[in-house]
């Protein structure tokens, strides 16, 4: 099972953690070391960004990235963030 987000996927979840950290595009750009323009066509969903480049933005708004790989059919233990 392969499952990739979609560009607006990505958009809505940059875009909702630099609205979350309250700091200008310019700003999360420079501390994340991309251009704001990169930021700004990640948000529009224009282009697709590689994982490390989602996970500098995220962590330069204050976000960490997690990511979870679990075998199919597997039996997960239930976690108190599947509760909400």
């Amino acid at each position: 099972y392969a499952y990739m987000l979609t560009s607006m996927e990505v958009a809505e979840v940059i875009t909702r953690a630099k609205g979350s950290s309250e700091v200008s595009v310019r700003a999360l750009a420079a501390s994340a070391g991309v251009a704001g323009t990169t930021i700004t066509r990640i948000q529009g969903g224009v282009v697709d960004p590689t994982l490390h480049t989602v996970e500098r933005i995220l962590e330069a708004a204050g976000f960490e990235l997690n990511l979870t790989v679990v075998r199919r059919g597997a039996e997960r233990t239930p976690r108190l963030g599947d509760l909400s």
